[in-house]
């Protein structure tokens, strides 16, 4: 098909794209350009790793939740001499050095699936995990994959693929750049975890108005057990504790916004002693009386800069998620 132009990405200064690498240094997610020590793929063409078929999903092996863990570990990564760990992984599979350096939100969400799904049973169980999710370098052929298989809409759910496009112009021709959703924030924009942001992996929060629409994967209903080994016993209290709050919830100094959690009552102050001992593991050294006071504010925010998160004070799912790494 013919060489589109390269697009012009206008400087990102409305506040939703506050955590976000303004232009010109940000890279659109398309195929490297050609190299001459590799061959260049085409440009426009869907590329599909080997094995990964797409819908329907025979064997659904991750859930949302387990996609998001990997997705998580691995915040704050990112590129070493230009190159990332994603491209590197792609590169290998299409055998096509040409990815190493190339942009790799894209690929980001496939490498994330695949490796849930080796850490749950090994390399078959991986290649079945990135057939839910699917396997692309091309933001729009990844964004066609999921409305040619029916699942493409415009609700953001937990674990969908947002798909974003800077110019609005509503085409998935014209998405740009791909994330995975966490959920929402306080104030209503659609967090999610993006690879490639500022060369590495970072939370981001955005306005629905940039979103062309989402795609949803084939989750697994519930765990299933991966192939067990010998291994030490787990110490007490290692489970990674669910957010024990609705995830547009938080904990915060008292306020009247219902959303807010402050220990005004004995059931919260139970979650927030369980969040005070999250940050006193953290190196905090709080009284654990499940209020939320200026100490625990203080506390949270000290975390959140440590963490690259943003430093509001208040702790909701995404700070909660950075704790229970």
């Amino acid at each position: 098909m013919p060489r589109r132009p390269p697009r012009r990405i206008p400087p990102l200064t409305h506040q939703d794209f506050a955590r976000e690498l303004p232009h010109p240094t940000r890279r659109r997610s398309h195929p490297p350009r050609r190299r001459s020590a590799a061959r260049q793929p085409r440009r426009g063409r869907a590329r599909r790793a080997p094995g990964v078929r797409g819908d329907p999903v025979s064997d659904l092996i991750i859930t949302a939740e387990e996609y998001i863990a990997v997705l998580l570990s691995q915040e704050g990564k990112g590129e070493k001499n230009g190159a990332s760990t994603y491209g590197i992984w792609y590169g290998d599979r299409v055998k096509d050095s040409g990815f190493d350096k190339a942009a790799w939100c894209d690929v980001f969400t496939g490498w994330a699936a695949w490796e849930a799904g080796r850490k749950k049973g090994g390399l078959d169980a991986a290649e079945a995990a990135l057939a839910q999710v699917g396997c692309f370098a091309w933001t729009p052929s990844h964004a066609r994959w999921f409305a040619s298989n029916g699942r493409l809409g415009n609700t953001a759910t937990r674990g969908s693929i947002a798909f974003v496009d800077y110019q609005r112009t509503d085409t998935v021709a014209g998405v740009d750049h791909v994330g995975v959703v966490l959920g929402r924030d306080k104030q209503g924009r659609v967090v999610t975890i993006d690879g490639n942001i500022s060369n590495k992996v970072t939370v981001c929060a955005r306005y629905d108005n940039v979103f062309v629409g989402f795609g949803y994967p084939r989750w697994a209903t519930k765990a299933t057990p991966a192939p067990t080994t010998p291994s030490k016993p787990t110490k007490p209290g290692s489970t990674r504790p669910k957010f024990p709050l609705a995830p547009d919830h938080w904990f915060g100094i008292k306020s009247d916004d219902p959303r807010n959690h402050s220990g005004t009552n004995p059931d919260d102050q139970l979650k927030i002693k369980q969040l005070q001992q999250l940050l006193n593991t953290a190196g905090a050294k709080l009284t654990v009386d499940g209020i939320y006071g200026a100490k625990t504010k203080q506390a949270v925010i000290d975390f959140q800069t440590k963490a690259g998160i943003v430093a509001d004070g208040e702790a909701g799912i995404i700070t909660w998620a950075a704790l229970t790494l």
